[in-house]
């Protein structure tokens, strides 16, 4: 519920804590307990979602500063030695022979034109899928 100083009156959200951020506006559910307090109480759940001593806080932090600590300890860890490569399936249409000669493809598009050739290759890159993730993650920052 809207407030005269522009602020919103939100009613308690029991058992949760979270934010979420709809176009200008941070939602925040904090909860009574301290942040260290929480995640020791989150360690003894069935499914916590993440290992506990990965998430470092000093006893009186807040959730943004804390998380933001913990991912950029853990992308430093993860690209301590260097970013992920591996193999990634590409279609492209090339003036040369790169891989394979997709020949359905090539017969279908360019009929009786011999190039651009209709090619698949693998390409050694950085472009992979946890790269993409993690670049997501530290976009979201």
């Amino acid at each position: 519920m809207p407030r005269r100083d522009g602020q919103w009156l939100l009613s308690p959200c029991l058992n949760r804590v979270g934010a979420i951020r709809s176009q200008d506006r941070d939602i925040l559910v904090q909860p009574k307990a301290k942040f260290s307090s929480l995640l020791f109480m989150l360690a003894y759940a069935k499914d916590q979602g993440f290992i506990p001593t990965e998430f470092q806080a000093a006893p009186d932090d807040t959730l943004w500063p804390s998380v933001g600590q913990t991912l950029a300890r853990l992308t430093e860890q993860a690209l301590e030695r260097g970013v992920l490569r591996g193999y990634i399936t590409q279609d492209n249409q090339l003036a040369v022979v790169r891989g394979r000669i997709r020949i359905s493809d090539q017969l279908t598009r360019h009929q009786e034109l011999p190039i651009p050739l209709e090619v698949r290759y693998s390409d050694f890159s950085g472009d992979t899928p946890e790269n993409r993730i993690l670049r997501s993650a530290m976009g979201r920052c």
